[in-house]
Formats: structure tokens, C-alpha cells, sequence
């Protein structure tokens, strides 16, 4: 199938969906994704629906991207009643600078149960500079996992806003675009690799003790570890609502802060955010990787547009997710393990990405690795893997639990076993009903409970993950 203008061919592909996401993104750079088992409902279904969209690329010109835009906003005006469309007025004439803020506080209007946590910490935001990609992909997914599975008008809806939300992050200033990134690509929701079996400790966002760092590390070490580091110093779930940038503490002094946040896969969008031009000291070492980084960021600036599409960083990170949690993995150490995590799947998730987009064939699959952060690690990689290390060792512990929960805990672990053995035939739906009322067992522990609750709530997008993540709680509870 060939799309012509002319007599010449703009764009080739299988079919008519192909076609048009791989013309859009020649001619404006926005990624649009392509559901499992249908196409994208921005496809239209007669001749004269596709004639309307192609003519808002007729030209190659910077106008094509407020043409499709006034597209977008026209579907969602003509398809949709007044309730959402009353919604998406409100983000259509925000700032660019509260445009996150409007659009969360917005979801609000879209459910009507909503888990208390992602309402009061994510929905009911009020600090935009707190905002990060990846508090805009959850909440996305929390909606969508709340709307009816027959509302086919609200999930269309939802896939419209995204395609609109992308839009208004490629045509925003840079400072926006970065704010975007400066939170990293996972929260405290959001979990990409695997929990550790032993002790449920998260692998992907570690909160850990900076205060054995100070003193140890030179200027090349501290610069290196920081690109690791969206949140510097102790933080609570609620910072989304406060005054406080807490993104930028990173380029104060460490020594301002007790702990830190180190997330392994922050550096693919971090080294679009620092600060280089202000990090120069006297070490030569420190500023001959500054310089590689100001160079590759320079040479790679496609790859930091794409990850403020948030179609493209949640079909990225699920791809990564999958490889993460099907991978098995052969090490004790913990950087051995996020090392492979990062050098095989990372490639191996931009080569499906690739398969499935031939418009991403110009990102190479080892390009995000070709990062002078991730290459400096594979140059030294023994000292940098010792201090990853020390990092997963110093990690902020837990408080103990008391003799009632652990009770408790030893009780659920024998009731509901053969929900936890995958040798046995359970049906999705029994499981989750059962943790269901596993979860009400803690009800008098507000901390066990919220983080069992969270990992039920995380079943019904990643079922397996949640029931590992279950599991691996209520063992680490038994063993005191």
C-alpha cells in the first residue's frame, strides 16, 4: 500500500494503520501507538475521514503540527458529549505550565471510585514542577483500568487525549519537555523490574543512605552516581502537593542530604536534563564526560523527544517490563543483575520496537547504551558495579513489623498457598478474589495494608507481578 502525493510516494506499508502513524511521524515526529488487536481509532473508516486527516500534512512546513492538533481537537468536539468535552476545553486553553495540573486534576471527573492514594497523591496534584512522565502514564493507566470494559466512548476518548497529551509536549518550550523527565521514567507506583523474591525490595527505584558517599567519591564519581538520582534527600509520597521543586534538588550540594532515590534506568532521560554547563570543575576527568555528554545529547536529541510521548515510554516500558521479569536471571549481586536488566533488554526492547514501527528503524537498538553515562559504566564496569552495590546495601530499611501482623502473615501464607503455587490451576479471577480478602486481613496495619493493597490494584495490569510482589511481602512480614 502506497500513500501518494504528485506522483510521488510519501509513505509504503501493509495496511492503512501502518501507513498513516508512519506518515504522521515523517511529517511532525509524533509517535502513535497500535493497539494488540485493532487499529487506532484516529484511523478513520471512510475515504473522506482519511482525506480530512492527510490534509493537514500537505505541506512541509512548521505548520502541520498546529494542523493536526486542530484536528484532534475537532474529533474530540464532534465525537464526544459535554462532560468530556467540557474537560478537554479546560486543557485546551491551559498554560503550558499548569497543563499537568489541569489535565490530572481532571481525571477526577472521569472515574467514580478511585483508590485514595493515587487520588490524594497523583490526581489532586497542585505542583506542576512535581510532575513527571511517568506520574502521567499511571494515572492514564488507573483511569482506563477504572472505566467500564464496555465503555468503548470513554476508552476512545482516553486514546484521543494521549495522541492530544503527546502533542502538547512535542510543541512545548524545553523547559517543559524537561520537567517532564527530571522525575525519571518510574515512581512509587510505577514498577518496571522485578521485586526481589527474598525481601520484596524494589529493584528499579531504591531509596538508600547518601550521607557514605560524601566523602568517599571524587568529582567523576558524584557526577557519574547523580545522573542515577531523580530525588536527592528524604521525601514523602505527598510531594506532588507541596511548594517545594523537589526534581531540582539535584543540583544543589549533597551534602544539604541524608538519603537519595537511585532509579538504574534514569540516566536514558537524565543526561537531557543536567545541568552540564554549570558541572564543570577542576577535574579533567569529570569534564572530559561532561563533554561526552553535551556531544551525544547534541547528536541524539530525536531520542529525547520520543520519550516525552507518553504512548512511546509506556509501550517501551512494558516491553521492558516483560523482558525484565521473564528474564532469569543468573546472579546474586544486585548490579550484576539491573547490569543485565539494562545492557540485554534494552536492546532487545527497541529491536521489537522497531519490528513493529519501521519509522523507529533510525534508532539503533544499542543507541540508548551509547549514553556516555551507561559507556562510562561499561568501561569501569567492577568500580561502578562496587558502588551500585554499596547503594543496594546502604538502602533505607524497614521499619519491624509487630508480633500481630507477622501472626497474620504466617496465617495468609498457609490459607492462601495454593494461590502462590503456580503448579496449580487457578483462574485469574478466583486469585484476585482471594487476595481480595487476604488484604482485608491487615486492615489494622495501615502500612502493610496500603502496600497489599497497592500490589492488588497492580494485578489487574500486571497480574503476576502483583501476586509475586504479594507473595514476596508476606514473607518478608513472617520473617519478622
Amino acid at each position: 500500500m502506497e500513500l501518494k502525493y504528485n506522483n510521488i510516494i510519501l509513505s509504503k506499508a501493509d495496511n492503512i494503520q501502518d501507513l498513516t502513524i508512519d506518515f504522521i511521524y515523517q511529517r511532525i515526529g509524533l509517535f502513535i501507538g497500535k493497539p494488540e488487536f485493532f487499529y487506532n481509532e484516529i484511523i478513520p473508516n471512510t475515504l473522506r475521514g482519511f482525506h480530512e486527516l492527510m490534509s493537514c500534512f500537505k505541506n512541509e512546513n512548521s505548520d502541520n503540527l498546529d494542523k493536526f492538533t486542530k484536528y484532534i481537537c475537532h474529533r474530540i468536539c464532534a465525537e464526544f458529549d459535554n462532560h468530556k468535552i467540557n474537560f478537554f476545553n479546560r486543557l485546551e486553553i491551559s498554560d503550558d505550565r499548569i497543563f499537568n495540573i489541569i489535565l490530572l486534576n481532571g481525571f477526577l471527573d472521569l472515574i467514580k471510585d478511585s483508590d485514595e492514594e493515587i487520588q490524594n497523591y497523583f490526581l489532586k496534584a497542585r505542583n506542576p514542577h512535581n510532575i513527571s512522565i511517568s506520574d502521567i502514564i499511571l494515572c492514564f493507566d488507573f483511569v482506563e483500568e477504572n472505566i467500564d470494559i464496555n465503555d468503548f466512548t470513554s476508552k476512545r476518548f482516553l486514546n484521543y487525549l494521549k495522541i492530544y497529551v503527546s502533542l502538547r509536549y512535542l510543541k512545548a518550550s524545553f523547559f517543559i519537555e524537561s520537567n517532564l523527565l527530571r522525575g525519571g521514567l518510574v515512581n512509587d507506583y510505577n514498577e518496571i523490574f522485578p521485586r526481589v523474591q527474598a525481601d520484596s525490595q524494589r529493584r528499579d527505584y531504591v531509596e538508600f543512605d547518601l550521607k557514605i558517599f560524601q566523602n568517599e567519591l571524587i568529582d567523576v564519581d558524584k557526577f557519574w552516581l547523580s545522573t542515577f538520582l531523580p530525588i536527592i534527600g528524604k521525601y514523602n509520597l505527598d510531594y506532588r502537593l507541596t511548594e517545594e521543586r523537589i526534581f531540582e534538588r539535584n543540583q544543589r550540594n549533597w551534602r544539604l542530604y541524608d538519603n537519595a532515590v537511585f532509579s538504574p534506568i534514569f540516566p536514558i532521560v537524565s543526561i537531557f536534563i543536567l545541568d552540564l554547563d554549570n558541572n564543570y570543575t577542576n577535574d579533567s576527568k569529570t569534564n572530559e564526560l561532561i563533554h561526552q555528554c553535551k556531544i551525544w545529547r547534541n547528536e541524539n536529541y530525536e531520542l529525547k523527544t520520543i520519550f516525552t510521548n507518553i504512548q512511546f515510554v509506556d509501550e517501551f516500558l512494558k516491553k521492558f517490563n516483560s523482558f525484565a521479569v521473564n528474564y532469569r536471571e543468573p546472579h546474586i549481586s544486585y548490579s550484576k543483575t539491573i547490569y543485565d536488566y539494562l545492557f540485554i533488554g534494552i536492546p532487545e526492547c527497541f529491536n521489537e520496537l522497531r519490528s513493529k514501527y519501521k519509522f523507529l528503524l533510525s534508532l539503533d537498538d544499542e543507541l540508548i547504551l551509547e549514553n556516555p553515562i551507561f559507556q562510562y559504566w561499561r568501561e569501569n564496569e567492577g568500580f561502578y558495579s562496587s558502588i551500585i552495590d554499596l547503594v543496594y546495601k546502604n538502602r533505607s530499611s524497614d521499619f519491624s513489623y509487630n508480633k500481630n501482623t507477622v501472626d497474620i502473615a504466617i496465617f495468609a501464607l498457609d490459607k492462601y498457598s495454593r494461590y502462590f503455587d503456580k503448579s496449580n490451576r487457578n483462574t485469574s479471577q478466583g486469585t484476585k478474589q482471594a487476595m481480595n480478602f487476604l488484604v482485608k486481613l491487615f486492615e489494622k496495619d495501615p502500612e502493610v495494608f496500603k502496600d497489599l493493597k497497592r500490589f492488588r490494584n497492580q494485578m489487574d495490569k500486571q497480574f503476576n507481578n502483583g501476586l509475586t510482589n504479594i507473595h514476596s511481602l508476606l514473607l518478608k512480614i513472617a520473617n519478622g
